[in-house]
């Protein structure tokens, strides 16, 4: 009986001794219930006796910022029962080693020199106290954050705080703080630390990001470019050629009696053959053939149906609106270039990758001009003058494009609007007038009269400035025709007009061409703009030169040529945009911007 009762109480003592070796194991994370929150895992751990707030750091890896952050609450005190969230992580413990904990709890008292294994802390004293009924308290400094590759984390410095007012501060929506933060209350206490997206890591990766999809948008460009290319050259013989071949469909009206003028097409037709003999000396063979399609699409019809015309290598045409779809689908069908000069509103352009437009569309005209540098605008009083005369169509939309990139680039300006029967309105421009920077005007499109009318104005205002006043102005393409009494003022004020094409006849080619027409046709050049005798040199000389693959070298007296299309299945936009300088010393001089 003795030896049975010693049995039993040495059974009782091993029982006691397992109970104790077994608390003092740590526990599985594994067994720890989970929730997903924005497709991470959290564990969801209830406190127990005796656990402190830089153990459960050390045991679940994540710092003690993190884990005040993702539970507020603690800021008051570690409590047993406590649900806590915690992201999951790999573990520091050791499953299965029963001496982990004790190694824990020995270097705890060590807790202000001990290393963590997370980057840099803020400078926060935090109180690991058991859990109890005892309240952690902190002390922060005013401004310290914990910052690691894409977090950062803010320490509540005021009595109270609002999450929406930390929102505001970092400029970070709610949602996203919430997102990083589990059940964070609305109102925050003084040390509560809060987990916080790291803005300048966001932006950093997203102008990457950025720039790899720009990189592989250019590249992919690159790769169908040189297979298209490859694919051209596949087709067509590049030998250089020394013959070309066109055909010019043109309105000369013959037998019309409406009295519809042809001048201009027989001057088009007399420049072409002026180019022709400039390209004969070149050793170039030209042959041209001239029909007359006049205005009506049957002519046109009749004209495509009696003759080959698939044998030239491209055709120049003045087609009307009636004209030019069917002419468009022609030369689709027999792959044919169409050369159309005299339109700028050719819809057929944007989806026939055969038909070349000379004058390029307002539109495009528009974004070429807003492409400038803003250098132009740098150091100037400028004045913008509107009147109620005003034109709202595509050149109107240029000036209220030109005012809307002076707010967006915060470019001081002064804004000027006659009334009708306002009789001052010229005193109030002369008073906007600087004489220490200077003067740019802009005045809004208008019709010819009117800007003959705000021309003058303008004039007769820098007429009666002191010569220590310097003004410029920009002006219209149509402005090239206004009256030779008007060319006087457009010097004195330095304007800048911008067009499609431009003749600068104080250039020795231009002249010598003006000559040469006389001589050869005994006449001279029609007063018109743009001059169609040159128009079609140009354009003979351009289009004979991508004929024969040849480089000609000859400038171009009026129309410079650079194409370009929209998308891959669009036709050839010709990009080149005059800049037109009339100087006060009465010299003109022009610049090409593409």
């Amino acid at each position: 009986m003795k030896h049975l009762f010693i049995s039993i109480i040495c059974l009782c003592i091993c029982s006691l001794s397992n109970a104790q070796v077994a608390g003092n194991k740590p526990t599985n994370n594994h067994n720890i219930p989970t929730i997903s929150v924005n497709g991470k895992q959290y564990y969801q751990y209830s406190v127990q006796p005796k656990e402190t707030i830089y153990g459960l750091s050390k045991r679940f890896n994540i710092s003690q910022e993190e884990l005040l952050a993702m539970n507020p609450f603690l800021s008051e005190g570690l409590k047993i029962g406590h649900v806590l969230t915690i992201p999951v992580r790999e573990a520091t413990t050791t499953d299965g080693n029963p001496q982990q904990d004790t190694q824990i709890s020995q270097t705890e008292s060590q807790s202000e020199t001990t290393e963590d294994t997370q980057p840099t802390a803020p400078k926060t004293k935090l109180a690991d106290e058991p859990a109890g009924n005892a309240s952690a308290t902190q002390d922060t400094d005013e401004g310290d954050f914990y910052h690691s590759d894409n977090e950062q984390i803010y320490t509540v410095t005021k009595r109270k705080e609002r999450l929406s007012e930390i929102a505001k501060k970092f400029k970070v929506d709610i949602e996203t703080i919430r997102q990083l933060n589990p059940r964070i209350p609305n109102s925050l206490r003084k040390g509560s630390v809060v987990i916080l997206p790291n803005k300048e890591v966001e932006v950093l990766t997203e102008k990457v990001q950025n720039m790899q999809q720009e990189i592989d948008s250019a590249r992919d460009s690159v790769r169908t470019l040189l297979e298209r290319i490859q694919h051209l050259v596949a087709q067509v013989d590049t030998t250089p050629r020394n013959s070309v071949s066109t055909a010019l469909l043109l309105p000369f009206m013959i037998g019309d009696t409406t009295g519809i003028s042809n001048e201009r097409y027989v001057e088009f037709y007399e420049g072409a053959l002026m180019a022709a003999d400039t390209l004969k000396k070149m050793g170039i063979s030209v042959h041209i053939e001239a029909y007359d399609i006049g205005n009506t699409l049957y002519r046109t019809q009749l004209c495509l149906k009696n003759n080959d015309l698939s044998k030239h290598d491209f055709i120049i045409a003045a087609a009307n609106t009636d004209q030019i779809p069917y002419l468009s689908e022609w030369c689709k069908e027999q792959k044919v270039k169409l050369v159309l000069p005299f339109s700028s509103r050719v819809v057929e352009t944007e989806n026939n990758p055969y038909i070349y437009q000379v004058n390029a569309p307002q539109n495009m005209v528009n974004e070429g001009i807003l492409k400038l540098d803003t250098s132009k605008y740098a150091g100037k009083n400028i004045i913008l003058i509107r009147t109620y005369n005003e034109a709202n169509d595509e050149k109107g939309q240029l000036f209220k494009a030109t005012r809307r990139q002076l707010i967006d680039y915060k470019i001081p300006f002064h804004e000027m609007i006659e009334y009708e029967g306002d009789d001052d309105f010229q005193d109030s421009i002369s008073a906007r007038m600087s004489n220490t920077k200077p003067n740019l005007v802009i005045p809004c499109a208008s019709s010819m009269s009117e800007a003959n009318r705000i021309i003058s104005m303008v004039g007769a205002v820098v007429n009666f400035l002191p010569s220590a006043y310097k003004v410029e102005m920009w002006g219209y393409p149509e402005w090239v025709a206004l009256n030779k009494s008007n060319l006087p003022v457009l010097h004195n004020l330095n304007t800048t007009i911008y067009g499609s094409y431009f003749a600068n006849f104080n250039r020795e080619d231009v002249r010598q061409f003006q000559i040469n027409y006389s001589l050869n046709f005994g006449k001279d050049l029609l007063n018109t703009f743009p001059r169609y005798a040159m128009m079609a040199y140009d354009i003979m000389l351009q289009f004979s030169e991508m004929a024969t693959y040849r480089q000609f070298n000859v400038a171009a007296l009026q129309h410079e040529m650079h194409f370009k299309q929209t998308h891959e299945q669009s036709g050839w936009y010709n990009n080149s945009i005059y800049l037109i300088h009339y100087k006060r010393n009465q010299e003109v001089y022009s610049s090409i911007i593409q």
